[in-house]
């Protein structure tokens, strides 16, 4: 059983001889990312977390690991009975559900997500031996995953609506003066003098 260390899993692809065998292991029509490869006995396998292989803390991270035997075959995922197990320092996180995954032209690759809680530095050790009469020797690799801090959220800008306001209502109605005569009043009092006024010069006449 493998140990989680940060420092790379010593195995026997040394030497020229295991670095031709390990740059069969690699696509040489693959993009160059920073993808970090591992091998153990015969078996190779390229690690990629997206996006960019740059895991951020609370954030969803895609983790893909193809498979590869010596000499370029890719052992998809029905062929491996492979666990993934995340840790932190000596304590294990997870043990993630690997499921199958197409990408960067490797065909039902093993791939999980998951949420790296923190920033820091973390171990991601994947184990296999081979299952449904697949050959190839049994592995355990560990990787080494700095993970950043989560991308900071721009707050939306907010909108303001101008809605039109209300008139103003006076405090008090100004209520008419009650001293001041109607103009009904008014009228009548002219009727009134100008009746007088016709009745006293009849009278005169008379």
């Amino acid at each position: 059983m493998l140990h989680p260390s940060p420092n790379p899993v010593v195995n026997r692809w040394t030497g020229l001889g295991g670095s031709l065998a390990l740059s069969a292991l690699i696509d040489l029509n693959q993009p160059a990312q920073a993808h970090q490869v591992q091998t153990g006995g015969s078996v190779g396998a390229t690690l990629h977390l997206e996006p960019n292989d740059t895991p951020r803390a609370q954030e969803d991270t895609l983790i893909w690991l193809a498979l590869t035997e010596r000499g370029g075959r890719v052992i998809p995922l029905e062929d491996c009975y492979c666990t993934l197990r995340i840790y932190q320092g000596n304590t294990m996180l997870a043990q993630p559900y690997l499921q199958p995954i197409s990408a960067e032209g490797y065909q039902d690759i093993p791939s999980a997500t998951f949420v790296f809680p923190a920033v820091g530095t973390y171990t991601l050790v994947l184990e296999g031996r081979p299952q449904n009469e697949a050959e190839f020797d049994p592995f355990e690799l560990a990787y080494t995953v700095t993970v950043a801090a989560a991308a900071p959220v721009t707050p939306e800008p907010t909108t303001t609506t101008d809605w039109p306001t209300e008139p103003e209502i006076p405090a008090t109605l100004t209520e008419p003066d009650a001293t001041a005569p109607s103009a009904l009043t008014v009228v009548l009092i002219i009727a009134a003098a100008s009746g007088l006024m016709i009745w006293v010069l009849a009278k005169l006449r008379a």
